[in-house]
């Protein structure tokens, strides 16, 4: 719904033994589809990430001569230092937020704004 927001949070569990247990372990992946274009919001960020930039992403495009590269750097938000991904009808995320292992991963904390 419209000027909604989710706070910053983590998808896995950094010392929830017994809840992880319950529930079948681990979160160890998260799928995050987009299914809507939208005026504004709806961007996933994530605060402890970098911003994918044209520098930072010089290595990937040597390898794939795709325009992926280009649109997710050109769909980041201007002047944040931080990994922003603007949603667009038909996309979708995937992040791991703990290794095969279970092992938490505190950089995939992410937030809905």
């Amino acid at each position: 719904e419209k000027d909604q927001a989710l706070a910053p949070h983590y998808d896995a569990n950094r010392s929830a033994s017994v809840e992880d247990a319950n529930r079948g372990g681990q979160t160890l992946s998260t799928l995050l589809v987009y299914l809507n274009d939208v005026e504004r919001g709806g961007t996933t960020k994530f605060g402890k990430l970098p911003a994918i930039t044209s520098s930072t992403n010089d290595d990937n495009s040597k390898n794939n001569n795709n325009n992926d590269e280009e649109d997710i750097v050109q769909r980041q938000v201007i002047g944040d230092p931080n990994l922003n991904i603007i949603p667009r009808k038909g996309d979708a995320l995937l992040f791991f937020p703990a290794d095969k292992y279970g092992k938490f991963d505190e950089r995939t904390e992410h937030e809905g704004c």
